[in-house]
């Protein structure tokens, strides 16, 4: 496929280039938001914190996008 709808803008490109997933082991600890933003605030602004929450039961661990 080709078009320009897959070829992020400069805005986008930057936002992404700027974007960290985390990954933890959530049968040891379960952060919240504002404990990320806490924790990653020391390096600069922390603009959003994105949780997620796996569907699957069975799966243990925590990821989120700063």
């Amino acid at each position: 496929m080709h078009g320009p709808w897959l070829q992020p803008d400069d805005t986008t490109q930057s936002q992404l280039s700027r974007t960290l997933k985390v990954l933890w082991d959530a049968s040891i600890r379960n952060y919240q938001p504002e404990e990320l933003r806490r924790i990653f605030a020391v390096h600069g602004l922390v603009e959003d914190v994105v949780v997620r929450s796996s569907k699957k039961k069975r799966q243990v661990g925590g990821a989120a996008y700063i």
